[in-house]
């Protein structure tokens, strides 16, 4: 890392870690940290399971909750439904389009659960 000014670190989904094995790569993270003569920035997303939550409690962090995209994601699932609908792949035989178009949005939106 003494190469380059500043170093970025994305650990995506810390949470589907290994419970007995995240602790480590945390300690890792820390040891960097500290030990680096350069500016480090990691980024970490997880959801928030309490081992990761008390240990990064210290570090500056940004709560992102599902419910800030649901928006996007029902938008997301009316473009995609339509795209299947207009290719014949989806509800080709249906006496009732709208209502089962309507009923597959409104499904699928409250399932994902702002993933």
């Amino acid at each position: 890392m003494e190469y380059y000014e500043l170093t970025t670190i994305i650990i995506d989904a810390l949470d589907e870690c290994h419970p007995a094995k995240r602790h480590e790569l945390l300690e890792a993270m820390e040891a960097i940290l500290l030990r680096s003569s350069r500016l480090v920035k990691i980024f970490i997303s997880s959801r928030d399971d309490q081992d990761i939550v008390f240990r990064l409690d210290n570090y500056p962090n940004l709560e992102l909750t599902s419910d800030r995209n649901a928006q996007d994601i029902k938008t997301f699932v009316e473009m995609e439904t339509d795209k299947l609908i207009k290719k014949n792949m989806l509800l080709r035989f249906s006496e009732d389009r709208e209502q089962l178009r309507t009923l597959i949005i409104s499904q699928l939106a409250r399932d994902a659960s702002g993933m």
